[in-house]
């Protein structure tokens, strides 16, 4: 049976897979995966980075006991990328594994995540700036792609807070599950969270914008208060002293 192309999923045909399958052929890379990448070449590099779920590498159909390609297969069948990152927390160090042993014709990095807890916002978030901050510095201007199919709701909002807040220069890719593919709706896409729709991030001492206005005149800004200031002094004497008049024409009477 051929091997279905997840470019066009909707004309899909389901096939059996399991981990001990051969991998499924994926977009072709210019590099090999025994090659080295210096510092120098980063520029030419584009790089994936994502999480492994429990739905890779392959998951079961919804409609008997076939399996597919899971989001990470799927995504790399459709886009090529020279790198990949792999990042996995301690509950799903075995589907990275078995990820990346499926991905034989493309360079691979494992990084696991010693996460307690996969829902800790606050320990995910200094995590990812840690990896991501180190694979700028190994790869600086490299295009960065960040997959969020695979992973928790969690991990989906820390690669969105890193992104749009400028933290980390990379794009997002959604890979649309199958049934809702339409000629619109592309298979794998890029969210531009720049639109008008999305609210604006920023890193917490980044700078605010502000406009540019004249320095103040300060010998008309101390004429303008010693004026006013005689003005309502004269006016509280003229108030004080029709206060006294008022209490001497009441003692009289």
């Amino acid at each position: 049976m051929k091997v279905c192309n997840l470019v066009r999923p909707l004309n899909c045909q389901r096939r059996r897979f399991s981990s001990r399958t051969a991998p499924v052929a994926l977009a072709t890379s210019s590099h090999s995966p025994t090659e080295s990448f210096p510092k120098t070449i980063g520029v030419h590099l584009q790089i994936l980075l994502t999480f492994a779920g429990f739905h890779d590498p392959y998951a079961k159909s919804l409609i008997g006991d076939d399996e597919q390609p899971g989001p990470i297969l799927s995504l790399l069948q459709a886009r090529r990328f020279d790198l990949v990152y792999l990042l996995s927390s301690p509950n799903t160090e075995g589907n990275t594994t078995a990820t990346a042993a499926a991905l034989n014709d493309i360079e691979v990095r494992e990084i696991s995540v010693p996460l307690q807890d996969p829902t800790d916002y606050r320990a995910m978030l200094k995590h990812l700036k840690s990896i991501t901050a180190g694979v700028v510095e190994e790869f600086p201007g490299a295009e960065y792609f960040i997959s969020v199919a695979s992973g928790t709701p969690q991990m989906h909002a820390c690669w969105v807070l890193l992104t749009t807040s400028g933290e980390f220069p990379a794009r997002i890719l959604h890979v649309r599950p199958p049934r809702f593919v339409t000629a619109e709706r592309p298979f794998v896409s890029e969210i531009d969270f720049t639109l008008p729709e999305f609210p604006l991030i920023r890193v917490r001492n980044a700078p605010v914008a502000a406009p540019e206005t004249p320095a103040p005149d300060i010998q008309n800004c101390t004429r303008g208060t010693r004026t006013d200031g005689w003005a309502v002094s004269r006016q509280i004497f003229r108030a004080t002293g029709r206060m006294l008049l008022l209490r001497h024409e009441l003692n009289r009477t």
